[in-house]
């Protein structure tokens, strides 16, 4: 079986949210998208972590399309939130990072992504849950 194209995977992603979520808004599209997002980096790093697999494999492999293609899909559906211009640009930093990369990255590029990731997340969950 050939392997999915980015174009597929972000169909697919994007078909996947609005079967899970129907008629959802933007905030529970939000949530799950950095939730998928922060599952697939989750296994991008798992495979970066063995000792076989070089950056260049990680990067060949289907988990970074799917990654890249998550983070394709969630730019739209982030930026549209109002009001949350502090979470915007978090989520652009990690965007961006996931973008960058390349086999020539810093080998801690995946603790930098997860970190951007995770202050992303944070912000959302103090958006959503108001302040401490």
């Amino acid at each position: 079986m050939a392997r999915r194209t980015i174009e597929e995977r972000r169909a697919e992603i994007t078909e996947f949210v609005a079967e899970s979520l129907p008629g959802a808004d933007s905030i529970a599209r939000t949530s799950m998208l950095l939730e998928l997002i922060d599952e697939y980096l989750g296994r991008w790093r798992q495979f970066y972590s063995i000792p076989e697999w070089s950056l260049r494999s990680v990067l060949h492999s289907d988990l970074h399309v799917v990654l890249s293609a998550g983070v394709d899909v969630a730019d739209p559906v982030v930026e549209s939130l109002v009001g949350a211009e502090l979470l915007k640009e978090k989520w652009r930093h990690f965007a961006a990072l996931v973008r960058a990369v390349n086999e020539h990255s810093d080998p801690s590029i995946d603790r930098e992504m997860a970190a951007r990731l995770s202050e992303a997340r944070a912000e959302f969950s103090r958006e959503q849950n108001g302040p401490g």
